[in-house]
């Protein structure tokens, strides 16, 4: 286990997924040597979740729709 914080990265995911998954898998990639968590907020009207990565450190939820400002403080209480 590492002293250093957990970092939870939140990916708002709406009006389309042409960059999302681009997004996700740099943010897995991280070298980072601490907890990471990303937070996946889906807001699109045909949810995207055949193109969630397969991994334990991604929370995926499928949400209304709502302005971006809305959906980083929805994923800041999802995030842990």
């Amino acid at each position: 286990m590492s002293d250093l914080p957990k970092v939870s990265g939140i990916l708002c995911a709406g009006y389309g997924s042409a960059y999302f998954r681009v997004a996700a898998d740099a943010f897995l990639a991280s070298t980072y040597e601490g907890e990471v968590e990303l937070v996946i907020l889906d807001n699109n009207e045909t949810p995207i979740k055949d193109l969630i990565p397969n991994d334990p450190r991604v929370v995926y939820y499928h949400c209304d729709r709502m302005p971006v400002g809305a959906l980083r403080n929805l994923g800041t209480s999802y995030a842990t």
